[in-house]
């Protein structure tokens, strides 16, 4: 079986830098309103301090798809999403502590 697991976190055109134009530049050019689904696993709030909004609410995601869906016997990630699942990956697999 083959698993998509797309990112959790739905962006606004205002959350990708100059989306928004493309968008109404492209709505202009149609006539008509241009709709697309983007999505990211994470996404930059501000650049300076850097903030990145989104990880909890995607590491959530992946722990329910593996729990939900797994075991895999592989995984293949593009951009974000290799990133994402490598650090994922690397956080929940920590040797126990003892204390």
């Amino acid at each position: 079986m083959i698993v998509y697991a797309t990112g959790p976190n739905k962006l606004l055109p205002y959350d990708i830098d100059g989306m928004e134009n493309m968008a109404r530049m492209a709505a202009i050019k149609s006539g008509k309103a241009v709709t697309r689904d983007m999505r990211s696993w994470y996404y930059l709030q501000s650049a300076d301090p850097e903030i990145v909004n989104g990880l909890e609410k995607s590491f959530e995601y992946l722990a329910d798809v593996l729990e939900t869906q797994g075991p895999f016997d592989g995984i293949i990630g593009f951009s974000q999403g290799k990133y994402k699942f490598t650090l994922f990956v690397a956080i929940n697999n920590q040797p126990p502590t003892s204390h």
